[in-house]
């Protein structure tokens, strides 16, 4: 990750000035579910076209199994969010347990969909000594040297089994690359010596655009059977990874600016020649294949790397052994900037549209949120609150038609609660289905079935269908779903697309192009989306993008500077040191922690915001909002239709890709693997970034399909050059 900052000089003298320093961070993952022998390059086809066909299909199947079961999940939570002692009334499964009193537990916040935090900075880093006195048996262990229990994974604390830290971190900018070590032909050893397993983030606050990802106040259990009761929707998981803890190494920095080509170039060798020890020569830049993320910017820039390179004479230099992809924390920031781009505020209705996210601040008077400045902190829990008030104001229209509702008592939420817990659960299930279809359909987006034709009920519509899709997302990547995040990549290029972000959706389709079965072979995809998470902590829903801990680890870099930087405590104590010597530190905190018996964790009680959720909802019941109807000849907001949007630009746009973006296939010293055949084109050494500039400046005069806009329009669409 590219970071930035300017290096201040406090006590100044003759000739002292301040500059700005562009580096890059770096950390190596140990991800167990690779190959043991690694990943191969011939198990990748680079002559493969993306197929427009497939795509389309795979963008309008919306309507399946797997997506319905989606959709009533979060149909559930949103009114859960709401009403959760009239939910857990219909389904005992969900009451809290009573005490051994036979009082029953103090309630919790409602379950909600996402953190709703902006800051969980502890007051020290450091961990506390222990409020009670310590028994007499611990206080006689500590005269004692601190032994490793049966139970804990952490290796003993042994310096000679760790390299040293100029051996991890090469010196890039202090020690020659001639001078660092080479290791055998093998993979280095240094991704084994010794596991950080982060817990010391998570005692930190984020870094000020990254969400906090403490279990507890995240998306709802995953464990349907045992804690949601049985005819409770659940999330239809597909295909989720074992939770094993991930093998984490911080490299430090590479003291180049990865923003330019020529600095990626000069990043790559600091990575590969440095820091891991490989000899430029080595053959295995010729077999072997690396996995790297980052945001849009890293990818974009590797891309243009191995194009400009491709008829490099060494291996190595052709960088045919990167395999660049983009971190799914930036995807979930760019789905956020998307649901600002189509429903901040009306352009042409008055200020009564109901479905923006301006009505939605100035009702709860929320300070801070702007649109020229949007923070993905600040956004989030807006988003998540907004999605949840309009799913209760559904299920409020669907209990007045139902006749549970009495005039006289509309305004008490305590009439809501009975009216959802008189339910029973096969009618809860029948209003949870139909909420979906009136809102969660490509009907429902399309205004199809709506009549009459109401513009705001379906811009809401459309704002429940794009947080939905944000939500899935982030629940498929904090519990490993690696099936599920696969299902949302063809959708989400045509989304961006759709709503004029087009560096991301190219990343989206490059990724769609690498998930192809025709393109990677099925271990490759599954590398590619299980490298893409890291777990820490080793549980079933802890799983967070790679790239959001970089972040975190980009915060601490920043804190150790802006609290402890001198004349000798400079960048690079920083960013060698300080990240060499964090393996020993945390495994140091560990042993303290067990020995005093409290461990420092950055959770915390977040606000809830039941009140903020009931109101809204009640104020769009009761002015009509939550049912398609006539609403006269007055201004109406619609949101643009990015589904149709996007549609339309994905023909131009993978044609596009398939002329510019693929590789002038395999080398020839490469063999393709089984079934494929070498295709010897002259590959064009563009530049990416050319690419995207003209796919941003290419409005007018582009060849767009022609389509009918309609829920089975991807049949009509004309696929004769596909």
């Amino acid at each position: 990750d590219n970071y930035n900052f300017k290096d201040d000089v406090k006590w100044q003298v003759r000739g002292d000035t301040a500059e700005m320093v562009n580096l890059t961070t770096c950390i190596a993952v140990q991800n167990p579910h690779l190959p043991l022998a690694g990943l191969k390059q011939h198990d990748i086809n680079r002559a493969v076209k993306l197929d427009k066909r497939k795509i389309y299909e795979q963008v309008f199947s919306s309507d399946t199994s797997v997506e319905a079961e989606t959709s009533r999940y979060f149909i559930t939570q949103g009114v859960r969010s709401v009403h959760a002692e009239a939910v857990a009334e219909l389904f005992p499964r969900l009451k809290k347990p009573k005490d051994s009193t036979g009082a029953q537990a103090a309630p919790v916040s409602p379950p909600e969909m996402a953190p709703a935090t902006s800051d969980t900075r502890r007051s020290s880093s450091h961990p506390q000594p222990p409020t009670t006195p310590v028994p007499a048996s611990r206080l006689r262990q500590a005269n004692r040297p601190v032994e490793t229990p049966v139970e804990s994974t952490s290796a003993p604390l042994t310096p000679v089994s760790m390299p040293p830290p100029s051996r991890l971190l090469g010196r890039s900018t202090r020690t020659p690359a001639s001078s660092v070590p080479t290791p055998n032909s093998s993979v280095p050893s240094l991704l084994s010596s010794f596991n950080s397993d982060m817990d010391a983030s998570e005692s930190h606050a984020a870094p000020s655009d990254t969400p906090d990802d403490s279990p507890g106040t995240s998306l709802p259990s995953d464990t349907p059977d045992d804690s949601l009761g049985a005819s409770l929707p659940s999330f239809p998981f597909v295909d989720r990874l074992p939770p094993t803890k991930t093998k984490l190494e911080q490299l430090g920095a590479a003291f180049h600016n990865e923003g330019t080509i020529e600095g990626t170039l000069a990043v790559h060798e600091s990575i590969w020649l440095e820091k891991l020890g490989y000899k430029r020569e080595n053959n295995i830049f010729k077999t072997r294949l690396w996995p790297t993320y980052g945001d849009q910017l890293t990818a974009q820039h590797i891309r243009s790397v191995q194009g400009r390179l491709a008829e490099s004479r060494l291996p190595f230099d052709r960088r045919e052994h990167i395999v660049p992809g983009i971190g799914w924390f930036h995807v979930l920031q760019a789905m956020v900037y998307l649901i600002i781009r189509t429903h901040f505020e009306s352009e042409d209705a008055s200020d009564g549209a109901h479905c923006t996210l301006l009505h939605d601040i100035k009702e709860w008077g929320r300070k801070g949120l702007s649109r020229d400045s949007a923070k993905y902190y600040q956004f989030e829990p807006l988003i998540q609150q907004g999605f949840n008030s309009r799913i209760s104001a559904l299920w409020y229209e669907s209990l007045q038609a139902r006749g549970k509702l009495e005039a006289a008592v509309v305004d008490e939420k305590k009439a809501f609660d009975a009216a959802i817990a008189s339910l029973s659960q096969e009618e809860f299930q029948a209003i949870t289905e139909e909420i979906r279809l009136k809102a969660f359909t490509l009907d429902a987006w399309s205004s199809a079935s709506q009549a009459p034709h109401d513009k705001e009920f379906q811009s809401m519509c459309r704002y429940l269908q794009e947080v939905e899709m944000f939500y899935t997302l982030k629940t498929a990547i904090k519990h490993g779903d690696v099936g599920m995040l696969r299902r949302l990549v063809p959708r989400l290029s045509a989304m961006f697309f759709g709503a004029g972000q087009y560096k991301y959706g190219h990343e989206m389709l490059h990724l769609n192009w690498l998930l192809s079965d025709a393109v990677s072979a099925p271990h490759i995809q599954r590398a590619i989306l299980a490298g893409s998470l890291v777990n820490l902590k080793g549980l079933p829903n802890t799983w967070k993008p790679i790239d959001l801990a970089m972040e975190h680890i980009n915060y601490f870099y920043k804190e150790d500077m802006k609290l402890r930087k001198n004349s000798t405590h400079d960048m690079y104590k920083t960013f060698d040191d300080l990240a060499a010597l964090s393996g020993y530190a945390q495994t140091l905190r560990t042993k303290f922690e067990m020995l005093w018996g409290e461990k420092t964790t950055g959770k915390h009680s977040p606000k809830v915001p039941t009140q903020d959720m009931w109101s809204l909802a009640l104020k769009l019941y009761k002015k009509g909002f939550a049912v398609a109807r006539n609403r006269g000849t007055g201004p109406q907001f619609e949101s643009p239709d990015i589904l149709k949007a996007g549609a339309e630009a994905l023909g131009e746009k993978i044609k596009d890709f398939n002329q510019r973006e693929l590789r002038a296939g395999v080398r020839r010293d490469i063999p393709f693997a089984e079934g494929n055949s070498e295709v010897p084109l002259d590959h064009p050494l563009n530049d990416t970034a050319a690419h995207v500039e003209h796919a941003e400046t290419s409005g007018e005069g582009d060849e767009f399909l022609d389509i009918d806009y309609h829920p089975s329009f991807a049949e009509e669409i004309d696929l004769s050059q596909s």
